[in-house]
């Protein structure tokens, strides 16, 4: 019989392979090998294995790196000196670990696999930069049912050193009481993910169906900088080892790092329902206690190699044996038992309690899961409200505490609700099935509020810096604020193609915090999407060693104006390396009164406003802000004899907003508070005995200097703030231009730049056979007052496409204007506007207030790529008058290559807000809409969208 194998044994060369257990067929478990070049993983695997009653052999392979099979495992091992030396007959299931580390020919590959049964199930784990090497192993597999794990930065608990990458190898360096290396400025971008996290995910790879020749990344989406997970580690070696780690900087790789595919990532987790769920700290934590307690540096294993003793030649010499030589005792007799005692009735009362008790635990057990899933699921509710309620205070490291706990309740909520099924089958399997998605759902979105937590905390650390109330370096928080957001955006995005999909007609997400959070998932998608173009450019906007000087505009758009409003404010805010070094207001009017220069201005300025001068108030003229941006750049630089690096345009909508994000300001110019719900009015009414803008340029100056200072003073909610930028951008209520052109390109291409585009066709329909067609009504009120405060705009466009393929377009604006009377600040409502549409237009005619009228001119923009018709026309107080404008475009709608797509884009004004639309397309009986670009209503060959003109917006059909 061969010999045992107990737990820790090492087998050497010398013991043949049919002793191993492997191949023991009494057994009817299913059978595992792990076959290892390394012991990382191992110890984990294993434990996962046998916990699924799966008998396990671990088999370690020569590695590259040396011996590091020397572990601390209790679990039976073997050691072999080549993989042609495994056998696999027998075995379900196999584990080949981290080949990349082991130095074996393709000969040896071949006759390996070939000898292994096609019906076993194979697992290649590596870590990702290794991918060339299991795809060679790939080419040995193709008649197997095989599949592949690729890593990334896992670690765990380590019993020797480990070094396969960089979390492992600082891991190691902390063990060891060493300095932690970090590459360059250590901004190199981790993915950390726990070992044990990991496992669970192998486990899934394997057992789960349709994985065969499937390829998954296993890793965290989260990642973090070199330098940001050294100090987590810094600060657990602390309290776990009693020493702290110094941080040394080495010279860069020579070449740039390898990083994982984020689309892999999501798809992984995504196809086998996996995402590792331990906390970093937890996991450093976890790894550090572990690992003090059985790492040590490696051994020369020459000094240790066991042998086998010699046999003792000496007969009276005692010898240990297996051999049982005591002889058990007799068993002792028992009274037999009396067989008329069991006629004896029993009595009724003791009958009648045991029935009782019997029945009361079965009751007990029966209603245990679902006692267990209310409460579980009332914790995580609760945990994620509290969550919520922190987040909203600010308080973020509590927000993610909570969030974590509220994930956790929510887990085990869907554990017992699994357990429930299985036991106490009340509803049917959909139902079940239903809840349980609803709670995946529930544990996704309190990652997305702990991730939420992780990044404002970030954000935190970032505004400090920029405004100069903390140390620390910009690149280095703009970085890691970054890699924050792409994470957070990643989830966001795979949260909200889950839920699309997932029935929320239930109790559970009636609950405020969790129905907020699942309906503002495509808010805050959005609002993630655009901060993280944002932190994108912040780098070259501000964070260059040369000063950087950028002009704020604070335009007052109750006096419209074609960029945004009449200028009132200007600010110089100067930049170095990333912090707000100085700041400068100016009072407008004062400025161009004190300018000696005579600038002749436009025609229209001269002939509609009725000024022989061009003043820096009207330097926004041009439609297209970055002109005007140069054109107030010019003026501040001949006025302040100062350079100008790019220009910022808010307008009293961006005001209104930002001070929800610093709350109530206090200007010495007003007794009460200024807030976002009395700002308007307070600007419009504020100066009403004095038809000089003095008094409202002084309020407007005062409130400027006010909320930069609580801005500095960090007086704000991050979130608002946030929500704030995005939206104003987005809306062009604030507008940046940048004189490089690479950051000008960039803000071109988001659209925050206030310039007028006729973008192609929109991406998601049909490329081959698209007309889009651009339009923008610009307005300036040459009234000399602010009427625009009472006025009321609201469009309507019809779209006509003739049985030839002739566009025709009729829009109409219709006005209203709600001021009391002629006084200052009200009045009528003059307006120079100019229309701009598709090249070569053909206007057939305009009416106004029922009279037509002639425009006073029609021109090319080439510059635009559109056409330019200009019109002078006033709307008097308690009035209203539409504007009617009919024309023809140049364009042919092919009709007969179909699918084809017509686009309308509506470009919107500067300075405007969320004015009414509506776009009716109306085509021949030989098309059909298949596709359309936002919700419309369509009958009798017509479809009709309704829209606020929120910002610049796209009306497309494809037939």
């Amino acid at each position: 019989m061969p010999p045992l194998i107990q737990p820790g044994m090492l087998i050497t060369d010398q013991t043949t392979m049919k002793d191993l257990p492997i191949i023991e067929q009494q057994s009817q478990k299913p059978k595992a090998a792990i076959l290892s070049h390394t012991s990382l993983l191992v110890g984990e695997l294993t434990n996962a294995l046998q916990t699924q009653q799966i008998e396990t052999q671990l088999i370690f392979l020569p590695s590259a790196l040396g011996d590091l099979s020397r572990s601390s495992l209790t679990h039976q091992h073997a050691k072999v000196s080549s993989i042609t030396q495994v056998k696999t007959q027998g075995i379900d299931y196999l584990f080949y670990l981290y080949p990349s580390l082991g130095a074996i020919s393709p000969h040896e590959y071949e006759r390996f696999f070939y000898n292994t049964p096609p019906q076993s199930k194979i697992i290649i784990i590596d870590n990702f930069r290794n991918q060339a090497k299991t795809d060679q192993l790939i080419t040995y597999l193709r008649n197997h049912n095989f599949r592949v794990a690729l890593l990334t930065d896992i670690f765990g608990p380590l019993t020797t050193p480990q070094y396969t990458n960089p979390a492992l190898s600082h891991i190691s360096q902390a063990l060891n009481n060493q300095a932690l290396e970090l590459m360059d400025t250590g901004q190199t971008p981790l993915y950390p993910t726990y070992s044990q996290d990991v496992v669970k995910g192998i486990i899934k790879a394997i057992f789960s169906g349709n994985t065969q020749s499937q390829s998954y990344l296993l890793s965290t989406l989260e990642p973090i900088s070199e330098l940001s997970f050294s100090q987590h580690l810094k600060t657990h070696s602390a309290e776990i080892l009693d020493h702290t780690p110094p941080i040394e900087y080495i010279s860069p790789a020579p070449n740039p790092p390898v990083l994982p595919d984020p689309d892999q990532i999501i798809a992984t987790q995504a196809q086998l329902n996996w995402s590792p769920d331990t906390d970093l700290d937890i996991a450093i934590s976890q790894t550090l206690a572990i690992s003090h307690e059985v790492y040590s540096p490696p051994i020369n294993e020459s000094l240790t190699q066991e042998t086998r003793p010699p046999l003792s030649s000496t007969p009276n010499q005692s010898v240990q044996s297996d051999q049982v030589n005591d002889i058990p005792p007799k068993p002792s007799l028992t009274k037999p038992p009396n067989y008329f005692d069991l006629a004896k009735k029993p009595k009724t009362k003791k009958r009648k309690k045991a029935l009782l008790l019997f029945l009361s635990v079965v009751l007990i057990v029966f209603l245990l899961p679902l006692i267990s899933l209310y409460i579980t699921i009332t914790q995580g509710i609760s945990q994620f409200s509290q969550s919520y309620a922190y987040l909203e205070q600010g308080r973020y490291q509590q927000s993610q505490t909570a969030a974590q706990k509220s994930k956790s309740s929510f887990i085990r909520a869907r554990v017992t609700l699994g357990i429930t099924k299985k036991l106490i089958p009340l509803f049917p399997k959909t139902k079940y099935d239903k809840y349980d998605q609803q709670l995946d759902i529930a544990v996704r979105l309190s990652d997305i509020l702990s991730l939420t937590s992780t990044t404002l905390v970030k954000a935190d650390q970032l505004y400090s810096i920029i405004t100069n109330t903390n140390t620390g370096n910009f690149h280095s928080a703009n970085s890691d604020l970054k890699v924050s957001l792409d994470s957070l955006y990643q989830h966001l995005s795979l949260v909200q193609a889950s839920v699309d999909q997932v029935d929320f007609n239930s109790n559970l997400f009636a609950y405020d915090k969790l129905k907020t959070a699942k309906d503002n998932l495509p808010e805050m998608r959005k609002t993630t999407e655009q901060a993280l173009k944002l932190v994108s450019i912040l780098p070259d906007l501000i964070a260059q060693e040369q000063p950087q000087t950028h002009l704020l505009l604070l335009q007052n758009n109750l006096e419209l104006r074609p960029a945004g409003g009449l200028v009132a404010v200007a600010g110089l805010l100067t930049f170095t390396n990333g912090r707000l070094t100085n700041f400068q207001t100016y009072n407008v009017p004062t400025l161009d009164s004190q300018f000696d220069g005579i600038v002749t201005p436009p025609p229209d300025i001269a002939t509609y406003l009725g000024e022989d001068r061009w003043f820096l108030r009207d330097s926004n003229w041009s439609a297209h802000f970055p002109s005007s941006a140069l054109q107030a750049q010019w003026f501040i630089d001949k006025m302040l004899n100062r350079p100008i690096n790019g220009v910022v345009a808010v307008d009293l909508y961006a005001l209104q907003e930002l001070i929800k994000a610093t709350g109530p300001v206090l200007i010495p110019e007003q007794t009460n508070p200024i807030t976002s719900d009395n700002l308007l009015e307070n600007i419009q009414f504020g100066n009403q005995d004095n038809e000089s803008d003095s008094q409202q340029t002084q309020l407007l100056l005062s409130l400027a200097n006010s909320i930069i200072s609580k801005l500095q003073e960090k007086q704000i909610h991050l979130i608002t703030l946030s929500t704030v930028l995005t939206k104003s951008l987005s809306e062009n209520h604030l507008l940046i231009y940048s004189d490089q052109p690479s950051i000008q390109s960039m803000l071109s291409t988001y659209n925050w730049d206030g310039s007028i585009n006729n973008p192609s066709c929109p991406s998601r329909f049909n490329q081959q056979n698209c007309t889009t067609q651009t339009f923008s009504l610009i307005e300036a009120n040459v009234g000399i007052n602010q009427s625009n405060y009472y006025l009321d705009r609201r469009f309507n466009h019809q779209v006509n496409i003739g049985q030839q393929g002739q566009i025709d377009h009729t829009i109409t604006i219709d006005y209203t204007n709600n001021s009391p009377n002629n006084s200052w600040p009200g009045g009528k409502y003059k307006t120079f506007t100019r229309i701009y549409t598709p090249l070569h237009s053909q206007l057939i005619s305009t009416n106004f207030a029922g009279q037509e009228i002639q425009p006073v001119r029609i021109t090319p923009n080439l510059e635009l790529g559109l056409q330019e018709i200009a019109y002078i026309y006033e709307i008097s107080p308690q009035t209203e008058s539409s504007l009617i404008i009919s024309l023809r475009s140049s364009q042919i709608f092919n009709l007969t290559q179909l699918p084809g797509t017509l686009a309308v884009n509506w470009e919107k004004q500067p300075g405007t807000n969320k004015d009414p639309v509506s776009v009716t397309f109306n085509y021949p009986q030989n098309l059909t809409p298949r596709q359309i670009s936002q919700p419309a209503t369509t009958q009798n060959q017509q479809t009709i969208f309704h829209n606020q003109l929120l910002q610049d917006t796209i009306f497309a059909i494809q037939f």
